[in-house]
């Protein structure tokens, strides 16, 4: 009993430490809350691309351009107090943007032609353009 209370106690101050160094570096920010959104139709868009239900790509990619739009006009928290380094980046963040905009638009029209094979390679060319924007601009924060 002893030890399993130390563990749990271990355990307990391990995460509390954790939650107080994320507090010191990172915040929630819009651009984070617009983030946690794409992230979940991200993932619903992977379910419906997965089951070949076409109306539900096609309106998950919208939704995903739409927040795509917003969030090209924020600013990446990994950025903050850095405003004339983030204007020379600024190009290629928003680049990134018009790219998933792009590749979503191609999705759409993958679905509407009922080509679940095309929307595999499509999505996952979706992910590699998110890996590389989060390589550029996502803060670590976790």
């Amino acid at each position: 009993m002893f030890k399993f209370t130390m563990v749990l106690l271990l355990a307990t101050s391990l995460g509390l430490g954790s939650a107080v160094a994320h507090e010191k570096h990172c915040e929630d920010t819009d651009l984070g809350a617009k983030m946690s959104e794409m992230k979940k139709a991200n993932k619903k868009l992977k379910k419906a691309i997965r089951s070949e239900d076409f109306e539900e790509v096609i309106g998950l990619s919208a939704r995903l351009k739409e927040l795509g739009t917003e969030s090209a006009k924020l600013k990446p928290l990994k950025h903050k107090g850095q405003d004339a380094q983030f204007n020379a980046l600024q190009a290629e963040y928003r680049d990134y943007y018009e790219q998933l905009s792009v590749i979503l638009g191609n999705i759409e029209q993958a679905a509407r032609e009922g080509s679940g094979e095309k929307l595999s390679t499509l999505y996952r060319e979706l992910n590699d353009n998110k890996k590389k924007a989060h390589k550029s601009f996502k803060k670590d924060c976790d």
